[in-house]
C-alpha cells in the first residue's frame, strides 16, 4: 500500500525512481472498514509499481534475514 500511495502522490517518476515493496500486504483500515469486499487489487498495485517506475522491485519481505536472526 505504501508504493501505491507514493505513486499516488507523484513521488515515483519513470524517468528516475527505482521503487521497492514488498509484496506480503497488511491491509489498511480502509480495507477492513469497507462494506463488503474493500481489499484492493495486489495485482494492479504492482501493475501500477511498474508503469511508474524506472525500476521496479517486488517480492514478499516477510521472510527477510533480519527477521531470522537469532
Amino acid at each position: 500500500m505504501e508504493a501505491g500511495r507514493a505513486i499516488q502522490r507523484g513521488m515515483v517518476t519513470p524517468d528516475r525512481t527505482t521503487l521497492i515493496a514488498s509484496t506480503h500486504r497488511v491491509y489498511s483500515m480502509t480495507e477492513k472498514t469497507a462494506i463488503g469486499d474493500g481489499q484492493v487489487d495486489t495485482q494492479k498495485l504492482i501493475e501500477a509499481g511498474g508503469a511508474a517506475a524506472h525500476i521496479f522491485a517486488h517480492c514478499d519481505l516477510r521472510g527477510s534475514p533480519s527477521r531470522r536472526a537469532a
